[in-house]
């Protein structure tokens, strides 16, 4: 068998230099496993997070629901039967056939018939919580009533006709129970035309079941409900009960109370949905409500008032969750991209470069640049193919439920990108040969016009983003092109910074010139004289230092805003609040002495929903608390300004001084404002305005020192009709299970946690994503850390040469050290200077576009008091300084180590010529 022609060379080469070749494969291999890994990741926490919201909401929140109604004493019969039922139901999945592979199965879809309104019954044998109320029953006929249910005592009911003077019916064990019925029981339905319509109890069943959406999807059919009715002395009850008939009796409940409600339910199946899915669900679901679908409901039966109820909010609130979570992660995930590519693009580089008389070599003995840039692709390709393959299946193991033809199309482009770039580096080096004694680096370098075009369109790209985002006052979607541009930004300034960089250069290697000594000119030189490769490390450097920046002030905001928010909502690390009479006198000491954690507890006196003087709708919160005490309460939790106690001191005998929000500061103006409270009448005048206060989050409030209520209103006083109402308990390591326990120990009280409540804004998506961001972020520092350590290592047999010369010279150690320096550091310097420009410039530009508030809160966000949901984007100095500090650490070590590694090998090594071809 003959081999092909590239083979001995493949070979040779890749024994040649083992280390390099095993160092590319696992750099392709690591490249393409973590670009399949993101994005299956990401679709994996985006599906998971989706399906258990969608499994942990009640039925209803999930389930489609086709209703039809059939009027009382209309001809619709035939329509009702099981047959008529089960058509219907087959003509709207094939209405949708979107719909059908994202529903539960056939038997976890109920279907059936049922009285229109509860119908009241009149035996007094049933059970009464209130005994003037009489229970309430719907009369079902669902289908297949046998299959989901063993009957435990008396007999199945049989089939009735419309004129049957007696109706049978079947109860679960439950409604037996509560209801007080049996086999043989006989209840009286009576109907709109005053007429009674019997109903015997033949059986009572146990559904096999319980959990199924057959016994959950319709209210109080498995057990009764007990449903509050107001009333003017005080709440009451009744039972809703539900009475089971054969499915072939549809056909009298028309006859029963105001009618009857034909029902199909089509419950969505958490396991086959996914994140994509939401987009074309709402669209399908605004379809069947307003849209050409909704037209052709009324075709599907010949009952009327045909419509359907579709679970838009779960879904709505999702997709808004993860389109403000998007652009944080595409900005990440680009940027890993980016940086990924110009390492490999580096390796590519480095391996021209230090093959470069080899090539020269083969080209002056007749090697063609077809010929060549085949046997390189080969050579790569033998590298790229099977570590690719390798990386492929490796994420696809790692994260096995998302699919799989992006994950193959990612490893397929790698292996091309890889398997192509030293050959095109190759083709465009040694088009054109390079004159003997003419160099190839910054201070000589010019680049081509495709060039020159490439890097224009990319930063007339980058000005388009920046326009749009500047154009933009507030979210107005996601737009991938904004969120791109952190990362276009950070190229097009790396473009333009390098285009400028040999300029500075030139003029301080003049300046070196006329200074005494040989390392400054020395490093300055060599530093004018690096290759022209060097965009490669600053480009990946300035978006790792982009990508950072902007996802640190992001979660970090994030953080802050939702640490402020719950302060706002509870008021403090703990909160008791009584129920119905005070708190005990006795707990804030209990508090203090058992509850382990505890710092402060401050006692208060708060009445909610206190009427405005003038008679308006809107309502204040009155608080009544220890200056001092409250000062130090809202120091720690950090809501609103410093307390103004000063304000609240003196006060005359007939108002207290107040510190109110700006909507009661409207209102009283600077006059004595009565105000009519429970207790009694308090006089109040404005001393001081603050926004946000602890104790009131989202609402207008009135805050008066508790002592001076003893001036104003003695006798109230006295009477204890002011005693403590809400205890503010802080502790940075608070015990909440203690001091819930003590707490309880008092009385009928609502404790509120500050940790609790922080931990209700975080949702699976947001944490899932959270990790994958943070997981991208690492990613584009490590290839960051690696295009710099690839830009130092392609000069490092240059750099000890050098040394060894120098030496031979009398140049010491630590000078050579000052010339690799003074070499090196200017690029990496640039790099990183104009990531920290770039990133102080992207946060507020892509800043504008995220939706902070729902990014921190969720489907939380509705609930947030505005003062504590009002959140901003802005720069974050931590997060500009320490990525670009830990880079040039980075570099610095790596240059010094390099010194110290050439200087410990055999000088005469190094100063040999011509060896190791």
């Amino acid at each position: 068998m003959r081999r092909h022609p590239c083979e001995p060379w493949v070979w040779l080469r890749l024994k040649a230099a083992p280390g390099a070749s095993l160092a590319l494969a696992f750099a392709v291999l690591l490249t393409v496993f973590l670009a399949a890994l993101l994005p299956r990741a990401l679709q994996e926490s985006e599906d998971s997070a989706l399906r258990g919201e969608l499994a942990s909401a009640p039925l209803d929140q999930r389930t489609v629901d086709l209703t039809a109604r059939a009027g009382p004493g209309s001809p619709s019969g035939g329509a009702l039967t099981p047959g008529a039922l089960a058509a219907t139901r087959k003509s709207f999945l094939n209405l949708v056939p979107g719909l059908r592979p994202r529903l539960e199965p056939s038997a976890g879809s109920p279907y059936g018939v049922a009285t229109a309104k509860p119908v009241p019954d009149t035996d007094h044998g049933l059970a009464r919580p209130t005994p003037d109320l009489a229970p309430e029953a719907t009369v079902y006929a669902q289908e297949d009533l046998a299959a989901h249910a063993r009957l435990s005592d008396g007999a199945w009911p049989t089939a009735d006709t419309t004129t049957a003077a007696v109706l049978h019916a079947a109860v679960t064990e439950e409604t037996a129970r509560v209801m007080r019925l049996r086999p043989g029981s006989l209840l009286h339905l009576p109907n709109p035309a005053g007429a009674e319509r019997s109903v015997l109890v033949t059986g009572v069943l146990r559904p096999t079941d319980p959990a199924q959406p057959y016994w959950t999807t319709q209210d109080s059919l498995r057990k009764p409900t007990l449903v509050e009715i107001d009333s003017a002395d005080g709440p009451a009850y009744r039972w809703h009960f539900a009475l089971l008939l054969n499915p072939d009796s549809a056909a009298v409940l028309p006859g029963l109370s105001f009618g009857a409600q034909a029902y199909w339910c089509f419950p969505l199946r958490p396991a086959a949905l996914h994140a994509a899915d939401t987009g074309s669900l709402l669209a399908l679901f605004d379809s069947l409500q307003e849209g050409p679908d909704a037209a052709r409901l009324a075709a599907l039966s010949p009952l009327t008032d045909v419509g359907v109820t579709v679970p838009t909010a779960l879904f709505t609130a999702y997709a808004a969750e993860r389109s403000a979570l998007t652009p944080v992660v595409l900005t990440a995930v680009t940027g890993a991209g980016v940086c990924a590519l110009a390492v490999l693009a580096l390796t590519a580089e480095t391996v021209a470069r230090r093959r470069r008389s080899e090539f020269e070599l083969l080209r002056a003995r007749g090697a063609g640049l077809a010929a060549l840039a085949a046997r390189l692709a080969a050579e790569s390709a033998t590298l790229a193919v099977p570590a690719a393959a390798v990386g492929a299946v490796l994420a696809a193991r790692t994260a096995p439920n998302a699919s799989y033809g992006p994950t193959a199309l990612v490893a397929a482009v790698i292996a091309a990108a890889v398997t192509l770039a030293l050959p095109l580096r190759v083709l465009l080096t040694h088009r054109r040969p390079l004159p003997p004694g003419e160099r190839d680096d910054l201070a000589r370098a010019r680049p081509s016009r495709r060039r020159t075009v490439a890097e224009l369109t990319i930063v007339l790209l980058t000005l388009g983003a920046v326009a749009t985002g500047a154009a933009e006052s507030g979210p107005t979607g996601f737009d991938p092109y904004v969120a791109l541009a952190p990362v276009l930004l950070a190229v097009a300034v790396a473009i333009v910074l390098l285009r400028l960089y040999p300029l500075p250069l030139r003029a301080l290697s003049g300046a070196a010139g006329r200074l005494r000594g040989a390392v400054t000119q020395l490093g300055l030189a060599r530093a004018m004289r690096s290759p022209a490769g060097t965009p490669l490390p600053v480009v990946a450097v300035m978006v790792v230092l982009t990508v950072a920046s902007f996802g640190g002030c992001v979660v970090t905001q994030v953080s802050n805003g939702r640490q402020y928010a719950a302060s706002a909502e509870v008021g403090a690390d703990g909160r008791i609040t009584a129920t119905n009479d005070p708190l005990p006198d006795t707990l804030a000491g209990q508090v203090r002495r058992r509850v382990p954690g505890v710092t402060g507890v401050v006692p208060a006196w708060i009445q909610e929903q206190v009427s405005f003087p003038d008679g308006s709708p809107a309502t204040f919160t009155l608080i009544a608390v220890d200056p001092s005490a409250y000062a130090a309460l809202v120091a720690g939790t950090g809501v609103g300004r410093p307390f103004p106690t000063a304000a609240l001191s003196g006060g005359t005998a007939t108002a207290l001084p107040a510190v109110v929000s700006p909507g009661v500061a409207r209102a009283f103006g600077s006059r004595i404002v009565t105000l009519h409270e429970d207790p009694g009448d308090t006089p109040v005048k404005v001393a001081a305005v603050e926004s946000a206060t602890p104790a009131a989050a989202g609402t207008d409030f009135v805050i008066v020192p508790i002592a001076g209520l003893a001036r104003t209103d003695p006798q109230q006083v006295a009477s204890g009709l002011f005693r403590t109402t809400d205890l503010f308990v802080t502790g940075s390591r608070l015990d909440g299970a203690r001091l819930r326990a003590v707490a309880d120990a008092s009385g009928p009280v609502v404790v509120d946690l500050r940790a609790r409540q922080l931990a209700a804004y975080g949702t699976p998506l947001e944490s899932g994503i959270r990790w994958i961001y943070l997981a991208a972020v690492g990613a584009a520092a490590l290839y960051g850390a690696v295009a710099l350590l690839l830009s130092f290592a392609a000069g490092a047999a240059q750099r000890a040469s050098a040394l060894a010369r120098l030496r031979t010279m009398g140049m010491t150690r630590r000078q050579f050290r000052g010339v690799v320096l003074l070499e090196t550091v200017p690029p990496t310097l640039l790099a990183l200077a104009g990531g920290v420009v770039v990133a102080g410039a992207a946060v507020p530009l892509a800043g504008r576009q995220l939706d902070l508030r729902t990014l921190a809160f969720g489907p939380a966000a509705a609930t947030v008091p505005p003062v504590a949901a009002n959140l901003s984007l802005h720069l974050d100095a931590v997060w500009l300084v320490l990525p670009a500090a830990g880079l040039l650490a980075v570099a610095v070590l790596t240059l010094l180590s390099q010194v110290w590694w050439a200087g410990r090998l055999n000088e005469s090594t190094q100063l040999r010529m011509g060896d190791g071809g």
